[in-house]
C-alpha cells in the first residue's frame, strides 16, 4: 500500500495498493539480494522494478495537484516571514494567498479550519529555509499571525 499524508492535517490525500507477481527464475547464487544486478535480471526483479516505477509516477501525479502550503512564522506590520524558502522552491516575486488558521476549543486535536483572509503576501527576500515578503495591509488589522497559512494554488 502507498499512502500519502497531508503535512498539515495528517489526513491521507492519496492511497493505492500496488501488486506484483512473477516467477522466481534465478538460479542458485545468481542473485545476491534484493535490488542487486542479479535480482533485477529476474522476472520477479523486473516486476518489482515496474511496480516501483508505477509508484513513483503515482506520487508525482498525486502531489502535482496539491497546493504548496507553509506556515507563517512572524508578522510585523506589513512584513510576513514564512517558514519555507528557496529549498521549497520559493522565489522572489512569488505571491501566496494568506489563510487564517482557526481551531475550536471543543476539538483542539482536529485539523485547523482555513479561512481566506482576502490578502496575499509577495515575497521579496528568499533564504534557503525561510522567506520574507509584504502584504498590502497591516497584519494586526486583519489578525494575521504566527501559524496562519500561506498557499500557492
Amino acid at each position: 500500500d502507498l499512502v500519502i499524508f497531508d503535512g498539515f492535517s495528517g489526513a491521507p490525500v492519496y492511497r493505492q495498493r500496488f501488486e506484483a507477481a512473477a516467477d522466481w527464475d534465478a538460479g542458485p547464487g545468481s542473485s545476491a539480494g534484493f535490488g542487486s544486478a542479479g535480482f533485477q535480471k529476474t522476472a520477479y526483479g523486473q516486476a518489482v522494478e515496474d511496480v516501483i516505477a508505477d509508484m513513483a509516477m503515482a506520487v508525482t501525479d498525486a502531489l502535482a495537484c496539491q497546493p504548496f502550503m507553509t506556515r507563517i512564522a512572524r508578522v510585523d506590520d506589513f512584513s510576513v516571514t514564512l517558514e519555507s524558502g528557496a529549498t521549497a522552491g520559493l522565489r522572489p516575486g512569488d505571491e501566496l494567498k494568506i489563510y487564517r488558521s482557526k481551531r475550536y476549543l471543543e476539538s483542539p486535536d482536529d485539523s485547523p479550519e482555513l479561512q481566506d483572509s482576502d490578502l496575499s503576501v509577495t515575497l521579496e527576500k528568499v533564504q534557503p529555509h525561510f522567506s520574507r515578503g509584504t502584504m498590502p495591509q497591516l497584519g494586526g488589522i486583519v489578525n494575521i499571525q504566527r501559524d496562519d497559512i500561506a498557499i500557492i494554488w
